[in-house]
């Protein structure tokens, strides 16, 4: 547990993160807060760029991201702007405060259409 470092470099954690500004990290995998241009990796999802996000080891919960990009959750998505994703299996990608659960398939801005 760290706090307040400024441009440290910390590996064998439970996440690895570098160059962090008056962020605070404990031992939990995948919560801290405050973080400026941090990058973060090993944790439940991968994420850089984060600015003032909340996140908490659940698998794609996260709030207040700014341009952030997150891999390795139940789905992948990039450039989610106060998104709410929990549990989706598929991708998607340029949400804008989407909202979505379950879904299995891919989509982007577009309606589903079944046959």
């Amino acid at each position: 547990m760290y706090s307040g470092d400024a441009g440290g470099v910390h590996t064998g954690d439970t996440g690895m993160y570098s160059g962090d500004t008056g962020g605070v990290h404990t031992g939990d995998t995948g919560m801290y807060l405050g973080d400026a241009g941090g990058v973060h990796t090993g944790d439940t999802g991968m994420y850089s760029g984060d600015a003032g996000g909340v996140h908490t080891g659940d698998t794609g919960m996260y709030s207040g991201d700014t341009g952030g990009v997150h891999t390795g959750d139940a789905g992948m998505y990039s450039g989610d702007a106060g998104g709410v994703h929990t549990g989706d299996t598929g991708m998607y990608s340029g949400d804008t405060g989407g909202v979505h659960t379950g879904d299995a398939g891919m989509y982007s801005g577009a309606m589903r259409v079944y046959p």
